[in-house]
């Protein structure tokens, strides 16, 4: 079969708001300049610099056009995140269907795998019932809380389950699926993809005091309250620049100030291009307390030779190999935080090996190279399963 190239990536948010947002431009990008069509159909363009966002696709569309859309005009839809069964119904019954499952939302009402007050982790499948209590039948949107609508997400995760086939980011969430019923063989694991940087900034003539990085969003999931309270145990000088924002802006600059940090900690608010912290970094921390499907920070801090601190959460041990690529923390451990932190602050040379170490995990395994392939052979693997057993 000859290589096919017509890709439809369809989400909901047109513009960059998380990991995914990022992902989906740089993906639509790479695989633009590597021969494929990539045309985007966005439900609503409320993230940041939508305009910057689209630039990425060939032809963009909004729901209403799918009804006019021809099913041959797209020889692949990659569905990244739909909330509406009705659209991915309609999405599925006209193009062959590889959906990309970034994280827990089809499979976790609260859509963060962990129990609500007591934030542990959750490792059980989806059970309506079960689920349903867990979650109180709310959940948090766009800053507010909204009943779920369990119908809507049974028929979400039933229309999910009836695409041709499944992209996952890590052994990790391979597994979430299977425990999930997904058919093993409509699983595919792709590696995401970073560019190495070649000038990276010399931390031998750095002037002022070591530098500890967080790049994220500001919300309870992704720990940088955990953080803080590790930087407030540290008894070293540093500089602690905090990179993003979201619904606990607030709230952690109130805890930074009570620890007694607000010298030494930054929040730089939202950086379309964070390269730069990323150069002056001496070791970026990871502090998730939510089960992360992977973690794309950590490769992008290996990208710039810098080691990570990180939580063993989800995904994460995929590419933190512990006292290699950097240091694998027990989950919501505060305590062994700052105690990495402070190894690699300390140790230079252990700090720069352990990021070369990761810089060399990049180029072996997330090159863009790599991924291009990777994606190739999948689109071609699901387009010959489709001619085996059409879709119905």
């Amino acid at each position: 079969m000859s290589h096919k190239n017509r890709v439809l990536y369809v989400s909901e948010t047109a513009g960059f708001f998380g990991g995914v947002e990022r992902y989906i431009y740089d993906s639509a990008r790479l695989l633009s300049e590597n021969g494929f069509e990539i045309s985007g159909l966005f439900e609503h363009a409320d993230g940041k610099y939508p305009d910057v966002f689209l630039k990425a696709f060939r032809k963009v569309y909004s729901p209403e056009d799918v009804e006019a859309l021809d099913g041959s005009e797209f020889d692949i839809a990659f569905i990244h995140k739909v909330d509406d069964p009705g659209l991915l119904r309609k999405i599925r019954r006209k193009f062959i269907t590889i959906v990309f499952i970034h994280d827990h939302d089809y499979y976790c009402l609260r859509r963060h795998k962990y129990f609500p007050v007591c934030r542990i982790n959750c490792h059980l499948p989806f059970n309506p019932f079960y689920c349903s209590i867990c979650c109180g039948l709310l959940e948090r949107q766009k800053n507010r809380l909204k009943f779920v609508n369990i119908l809507r997400r049974i028929a979400l995760m039933r229309e999910v389950r009836k695409c041709n086939a499944f992209t996952v980011i890590s052994a990790y969430m391979r597994n979430n699926l299977l425990m999930n019923g997904f058919n093993a063989n409509s699983i595919f694991k792709l590696f995401p993809f970073r560019h190495l940087k070649d000038s990276v900034f010399s931390q031998e003539h750095k002037d002022g005091p070591p530098v500890i990085l967080y790049v994220g969003q500001f919300v309870r999931g992704k720990g940088v309250d955990l953080l803080l309270a590790a930087l407030a145990r540290l008894d070293i000088d540093f500089r602690a620049y905090i990179v993003g924002g979201d619904n606990d802006d607030g709230y952690l600059k109130e805890m930074s100030s009570a620890l007694g940090l607000s010298n030494k900690v930054v929040f730089t608010g939202w950086q379309n291009n964070p390269d730069e912290y990323f150069e002056k970094a001496d070791v970026v921390a990871f502090p998730s307390r939510w089960q992360e499907p992977f973690g794309l920070v950590g490769i992008e801090a290996f990208a710039f030779r810098k080691p990570v601190v990180a939580f063993d959460v989800g995904g994460v041990s995929e590419w933190l190999t512990d006292n290699h690529t950097g240091i694998l923390v027990k989950e919501r451990d505060i305590d062994g935080m700052a105690e990495g932190l402070k190894r690699l602050l300390q140790n230079r040379e252990l700090a720069n090996k352990l990021g070369d170490n990761g810089y060399d995990f990049v180029r072996k395994h997330c090159s863009g190279e790599n991924f291009v392939a990777g994606f190739k052979v999948m689109v071609e693997d699901v387009l010959m399963m489709n001619e085996r057993n059409p879709h119905v």
